[in-house]
């Protein structure tokens, strides 16, 4: 719901929440979900888990606001989220750079 609520923000507002998220995101995908020691599965580096919840809220903000901000403010959003997608597209894990390009 507070996501679904951001199109209410003032623009000042808005671009501190993305900023927010975008820096939880990042520390998200900096750091793996430890494994299942459990099932002694050695995994690959690219099957690594990462924790994606601030990436998915930044995607859904961004859908939730592109067509009800104007231009101006909308150009400053998606400045801040094109530097995170950038990186989060590069990532090291093919599933987290896949959720980002798309």
């Amino acid at each position: 719901r507070l996501f679904v609520s951001s199109i209410n923000l003032s623009t000042t507002a808005i671009i501190d929440m993305v900023k927010a998220l975008c820096d939880v995101s990042s520390v998200e995908l900096r750091h793996p979900l430890p494994e299942d020691r459990s099932r002694n599965i050695c995994r690959h580096p690219f099957d690594s888990h990462y924790r994606i919840y601030s990436l998915q809220k930044l995607v859904e903000v961004a859908d939730f606001n592109m067509e009800k901000r104007p231009r101006f403010v909308w150009n400053s959003i998606w400045d801040v989220l094109t530097e995170h997608f950038a990186v989060a597209g590069c990532h090291e894990n093919i599933r987290v750079s896949m959720y980002a390009v798309d």
